[in-house]
C-alpha cells in the first residue's frame, strides 16, 4: 500500500493503484455540463496561472491542470458516454510519473500518476450542494486526495469565502481556515481574498503575490518596453560612439597627412638648402 506522508500530521493511507473497490462512489462528471458564470472561470483561471508559477519555482515536479477528467477506476463503463468514471476538478495538483504533455487529455490514476495531492472547486449553484460539497467528498476520501480546497466567489455557500478539507486518518475530513479566512496547503501555499475580493495565491513563507495571469502579462509587457527601450538607447550610444570614433579617425589622418607635408617642406627644404650651400662653393673656388 502507497503512503503520503506529511510532516506536520499523522500519516494518511492511500489506496493502490489502479482504483477497484465495491463501494467507491461512481461519477461521470461532465455528462451534463452547462456553461458557467463568469466569476467562476475568472476564479479558476486566476487560480491556475498563479498556482503555476508558485509550483515551477517550489515544486517542480507537480503541475496542476484545470478541469482535465480524472479516470480512476476501472468501470463500470457509462451507458452513455462509454467513458470509465472520472471526475473533472477545477483544479488538481499531481505528481506524475513521468513528465506529462501540455496537451495530456485525461490523466488516470495508476498510469500517469497517483491519486492528486490536492483539489480546488470553485463553487456554483449548479454544483455545489450535489457535487462539490456532497457527492466528491466521499470520492476524494476513498481517492486518498490529502487537501480539498473550496473557493465560494458569491459567499453563497462558504461565510468566508475559502475553505481548506484536510484528510484524516479514518477517511474524515477537518476544516481549516487562517486569521484572515484565506487557507494555507501543507504544499507551502495560501489562497486569499484580496480586498477587492478577489483570489491571490500567496507564498506562505514568504509572503509572495503571485501575479495574476493578465498582471504578469502587463509586467512581461512592460519588461519587453523597457528592454526595448534599454536597447535602442544603447543602440544610440553605439551609434554615437562610432561617429566620434570616425571623426577621432578622420582628423588623425588629417593631422598624420599635415605632419607628412611639413616633413616633406623640411626635407625639401634641407634639399634646397644643401644644393645653394653646395653652389656657393663652387662659386668660391672659381675665383
Amino acid at each position: 500500500m502507497n503512503t503520503v506522508t506529511h510532516p506536520s500530521r499523522p500519516i494518511v493511507p492511500s489506496p493502490p493503484w489502479p482504483i477497484n473497490l465495491d463501494d467507491i462512489p461512481i461519477m461521470y462528471e461532465d455528462e451534463d455540463e452547462m456553461g458557467e458564470a463568469i466569476n467562476h472561470y475568472w476564479a479558476i483561471h486566476l487560480s491556475f496561472g498563479c498556482l503555476t508559477t508558485f509550483l515551477k519555482e517550489q515544486h517542480p515536479d507537480l503541475r496542476v491542470f484545470a478541469n482535465l477528467n480524472c479516470h480512476y477506476t476501472n468501470g463500470p463503463v457509462d451507458s452513455k458516454s462509454k467513458s470509465l468514471p472520472y471526475f473533472s476538478a477545477d483544479l488538481m495538483i499531481v505528481r506524475p510519473h513521468v513528465p506529462c504533455p501540455d496537451d495530456l487529455a485525461t490523466y488516470t490514476i495508476g498510469q500517469e500518476g497517483p491519486a492528486p495531492l490536492l483539489v480546488l472547486e470553485v463553487l456554483s449553484d449548479r454544483t455545489a450542494r450535489e457535487r462539490d460539497l456532497g457527492e466528491k467528498l466521499p470520492l476524494y476520501s476513498k481517492l486518498g486526495i490529502n487537501e480539498y480546497i473550496l473557493v465560494d466567489p458569491s459567499g453563497q455557500f462558504l461565510p468566508e469565502r475559502t475553505l481548506l478539507k484536510r484528510l484524516q486518518p479514518g477517511g474524515t475530513w477537518k476544516d481549516f481556515n487562517d486569521p484572515d479566512g484565506g487557507v494555507t496547503s501543507e504544499l507551502g501555499f495560501r489562497v486569499v481574498k484580496d480586498e477587492m475580493g478577489e483570489l491571490s495565491v500567496v507564498n506562505a513563507k514568504t509572503h509572495k503575490v503571485y501575479a495574476r495571469p493578465m498582471e504578469a502579462q502587463a509586467e512581461a509587457d512592460a519588461r519587453f518596453r523597457a528592454e526595448n527601450a534599454r536597447r535602442q538607447a544603447e543602440e544610440a550610444r553605439l551609434r554615437a560612439e562610432e561617429g566620434r570614433l570616425q571623426a577621432e579617425v578622420a582628423q588623425r589622418q588629417a593631422e598624420d597627412r599635415a605632419t607628412a607635408e611639413a616633413e616633406g617642406r623640411r626635407q625639401a627644404e634641407e634639399r634646397i638648402q644643401a644644393l645653394e650651400e653646395e653652389l656657393r662653393r663652387l662659386r668660391e673656388n672659381q675665383k
